[in-house]
């Protein structure tokens, strides 16, 4: 501590280099260029890729960091495009007077097929 206070004039730690990177730039761009090319393809291929092509062994934790810090974060792909409120509003009036004609045709007795024990009439009370 005495030898620190005299050469840095100090008694704090100097702060440390770290860990050396496995990856050098070359290799981070292979990386997202990869992904790029490919968007659906997931870390563990991308870690095979680059095992195959640049002879470098990384773990799929650093393939996830290193695409993060380029800027590309795996996202679930939407299923349906979003719908804007008059959609919902459109959506939810037209489906609760479809359920309500369809109930009215049941308690009329017009739909004879009708199965009590089957959760469809639950199924439509409730939405």
């Amino acid at each position: 501590m005495v030898r620190r206070f005299n050469e840095t004039g100090s008694h704090f730690r100097s702060p440390g280099q770290g860990r050396k990177c496995c990856s050098n730039p070359r290799d981070e761009r292979f990386l997202r260029q990869s992904a790029l090319r490919n968007r659906k393809i997931i870390s563990n291929m991308l870690k095979n890729e680059l095992a195959a092509a640049r002879n470098l062994v990384v773990s799929t934790r650093t393939v996830r960091r290193r695409l993060n810090e380029a800027g590309l974060s795996s996202r679930k792909p939407a299923k349906e495009p979003l719908l804007t409120r008059e959609h919902n509003s459109l959506l939810i009036k037209n489906n609760d007077l479809a359920t309500l004609q369809y109930v009215r045709d049941i308690l009329n007795g017009s739909n004879q097929c009708f199965n009590y024990k089957s959760g469809c009439f639950r199924k439509i009370l409730r939405t």
